[in-house]
């Protein structure tokens, strides 16, 4: 989430009032329900360094063809 955060801002050129919000899903152990979810939310300028940002996306935009 904050890699995309961070990607969105630069490529819009601001980040004053961008906000990104995703949802985690993972098994629930209760069974009652299939899913559990968590929301979360990025306001505002990213908090990533251009070093983070740099090896969160060797990481993460790798395409599926190559992974």
């Amino acid at each position: 989430m904050q890699l995309r955060h961070h990607e969105v801002a630069e490529r819009i050129g601001r980040s004053d009032g961008l906000v990104t919000v995703g949802v985690v899903l993972t098994p629930s152990r209760s069974g009652r329900r299939p899913w559990d979810t968590t929301m979360i939310r990025i306001h505002g300028p990213s908090t990533l360094t251009e070093e983070e940002a740099t090896e969160f996306a060797k990481m993460w935009n790798v395409s599926a063809a190559t992974a």
